[in-house]
């Protein structure tokens, strides 16, 4: 991992294995199995929140408000 999932820094760091931090946006992020990753956000009081997973909507799309 070279840049950052969040911000695309390459100010990052290791943790441990498979797990990094951004010292730009200040996330953290582990990489489990076959390249699946999860972003966690640092509290101001130094707890750690797994982010929910973006949805993907591509399959269907929003639909435009009647003109």
């Amino acid at each position: 991992m070279n840049t950052c999932p969040m911000c695309t820094s390459r100010e990052i760091g290791k943790i441990n294995r498979g797990r990094y931090f951004c010292r730009e946006c200040c996330h953290e992020w582990t990489i489990e199995g076959e390249g699946h990753i999860t972003v966690y956000r640092i509290t101001s009081e130094g707890a750690v929140v797994r982010l929910r997973p973006k949805v993907n909507n591509s399959t269907n799309p929003p639909t435009s408000a009647a003109m």
